[in-house]
């Protein structure tokens, strides 16, 4: 369930749920609209949860140390 949450239910309501309040701030990000900003930002925010999915639930312990000796 962990799982799920961080790899799907957050950048969900980072991206999708947050979008209508985003969307009524009038800042910018370095000329850039803050709502763009956000969801750019959201690109790399997302490749960390499932990243961390990945590294949390679903690499095999040794896969490293694996790694290194066939090579």
């Amino acid at each position: 369930m962990l799982r799920i949450l961080i790899g799907f239910v957050v950048p969900y309501l980072g991206v999708i749920a947050a979008l209508p309040v985003v969307a009524k701030v009038d800042a910018t990000v370095f000329g850039i609209p803050f709502a763009y900003a956000w969801i750019f930002a959201w690109f790399f925010i997302t490749s960390g949860c499932l990243w961390t999915c990945w590294r949390l639930f679903d690499r095999k312990p040794d896969a490293q140390e694996t790694d290194i000796e066939t090579h």
